[in-house]
């Protein structure tokens, strides 16, 4: 056997790879932000016929809602359009054909200048059939990834079975993927409770529009949080029950499922010399506790408990937690202790009991070589914030629902980019050797909320380890800035001794820094909160310079 030296390039270590040397940049390929598609379900049945407290009608209240939203669409969304009771009169006689009355009048994917024409032709004359409206909007979805039907209706169903609830129940039974937003238009509580269950059923949500006035609000804010859904990534892996069958991993981006009380043990092969990463992200649904807990231990070859364990809390109503943990192992196998020595590490997920469903959690390991020489500049400062260059207009960006699916922010500049209330929407950046990073968030002047909405921003770093975050500004329409106490959050340049500090060890590594910014608490939100155009500030630092060099095994030639 000999060593091969390489040179690490600015994406040698993003923890996705599926060797033990992840691929270099020349072979990386990244995802832009691609928006969730969307079913419109709109209830023409005979009541929506009936004249609102404006002197209308509630479907000329729903036309209008289809325009606003259309209007203010991003141009990536795809988002498709299907009515039930258009065909039938509400007549006894007419309920056999009016319960099976359901039309998908558009493809996800069509212009909008089509969706909203078509809305306006809507005549309403039927029955109400949410239960087979579910079903036919389900199907009319892609298969896989997220994706989401919003629902409008006055009132509950008319033509069960099937129940709603207990078709919402089915689609959630068949993937996790898809969610069901419901919209409870002057509706009384009986249909409030029906809408509430298929919302619930599925981890979406439900809204309610009281009056006419509410309707193109609510639909607008609805539909765009159904548009930017958390897209789980990774090979599926199915965590062992016990340190016995500890399901072992190789580097890479591995997918599992973990629900309230549950504890999930994985192995993970660390040679001598190498450092390992891991991260565990908890995925919870929008309808999830206010409160959920991770904890992650790590156990040593020979059973050893190491150091403490780490604990991830969304306290806030957060949807994602990750627990990162990075430990480096000796040349030695008889140097140190137990905890030191190169071997199979068992890593252990744990929820905390509670009342939520099962959450996705999304697994990352990534084995990095040891250095063969310098490893580079010591570690520097955290970065000063540089205004961006220029005066025109933010450049748009739409963020994604994920760490995976983050909108690419292109450097230093300023950006922009519409949040609804009750959003987690996530941008990234590229980071090579010797960079760093400073950022701000602006939010504007205007329609005051309804509630003081819980707004925040945070920054990860490739292994997704927390590196910063703002206090929390308490968002009631007067114009404001994330972080409140300082210019910006800021992180060091990128460098391999980062590692020695804790503070800094998430900033040892180039690759993809992630900015993640939370604009209201799901369980806190108001019905009318209005959605948001924020301002993202970003400065990029120092130039890329040549990383360390690392050692790995080769074959003899």
């Amino acid at each position: 056997m000999r060593l091969a030296i390489h040179r690490l390039t600015a994406a040698l270590i993003t923890l996705t790879a599926t060797a033990v040397l992840p691929p270099p940049a020349t072979a990386h390929t990244s995802r832009a932000a691609e928006l969730a598609p969307v079913m419109l379900v709109l209830d023409a049945s005979g009541s929506m016929a009936q004249t609102s407290a404006d002197g209308r009608s509630k479907m000329a209240a729903a036309r209008r809602a289809v325009h606003t939203v259309v209007d203010g669409l991003p141009a990536a969304a795809r988002v498709g359009l299907a009515v039930y009771g258009t065909g039938t009169g509400n007549t006894a006689a007419d309920k056999p054909a009016g319960c099976r009355d359901v039309k998908i009048l558009h493809e996800v994917g069509t212009p909008g200048a089509e969706l909203v024409a078509t809305a306006d032709r809507v005549e309403p004359r039927g029955y109400t059939p949410i239960g087979r409206a579910l079903r036919a909007a389900a199907d009319a979805l892609p298969t896989e990834g997220p994706r989401s039907i919003v629902l409008v209706s006055d009132g509950e169903d008319t033509c069960a079975p099937p129940d709603p609830c207990e078709v919402a129940e089915e689609l959630a039974g068949e993937g996790a993927d898809l969610r069901v937003h419901t919209i409870g238009f002057e509706v009384d509580a009986a249909a409030r409770k029906q809408l509430s269950c298929v919302a619930r059923q599925t981890g979406g949500s439900y809204t309610d529009a009281a009056e006419a006035g509410d309707l193109a609000p609510a639909l607008n804010r609805v539909t765009g949080i159904a548009l930017r859904n958390y897209e789980p990534t990774g090979t599926p892996v199915t965590g062992g029950e016990g340190p016995g069958d500890a399901a072992p991993l190789r580097p890479g981006d591995h997918l599992d499922e973990i629900a309230p009380g549950q504890a999930r043990h994985y192995a993970i092969d660390v040679p001598a010399g190498n450092t390992a990463w891991f991260t565990a992200t908890g995925v919870f649904p929008p309808a999830a506790p206010a409160r959920e807990t991770l904890t992650l231990a790590r156990y040593a070859p020979d059973g050893t408990r190491c150091a403490w364990s780490d604990t991830g809390h969304s306290a806030t109503g957060d949807p994602v937690v990750p627990l990162a943990r990075t430990w480096r192992v000796s040349a030695d196998p008889g140097e140190g202790g137990p905890c030191d020595r190169p071997g199979r590490f068992t890593l252990v997920v744990e929820r905390d009991p509670g009342p939520g469903e099962p959450a996705w959690l999304e697994l990352k390991v990534g084995l990095e070589p040891p250095v063969t020489a310098d490893p580079g500049p010591a570690r520097d400062p955290e970065v000063a914030f540089a205004e961006p260059a220029g005066e025109g207009e933010p450049a748009k960006v739409t963020g994604g629902g994920s760490f995976t699916t983050a909108g690419t922010l292109d450097g230093s500049g300023r950006y922009s980019d519409t949040l609804y209330p009750g959003e987690y929407v996530f941008y990234r950046v590229r980071l090579g050797w010797g960079q760093g990073l400073a950022y701000r968030v602006r939010l504007p002047a205007g329609d005051a909320p309804g509630a003081r909405l819980l707004t925040k921003t945070s920054a990860y770093g490739p292994a997704r380890a927390l590196i910063a975050q703002s206090g929390i500004l308490w968002y009631d329409g007067e114009a404001g800035r994330l972080p409140t106490d300082r210019d910006a959050l800021a992180i060091r340049p990128v460098r391999y001794l980062n590692r020695e500090l804790t503070a800094a060890r998430g900033q040892a590594l180039p690759g993809w820094y992630y900015i993640a910014i939370k604009y209201g608490s799901r369980p806190d939100l108001p019905e009318t909160a209005p959605p948001v155009e924020i301002a993202l500030d970003v400065s990029v630092t120092g130039r890329t310079e040549p990383g360390p060099s690392y050692a790995t095994t080769a074959p003899e030639s």
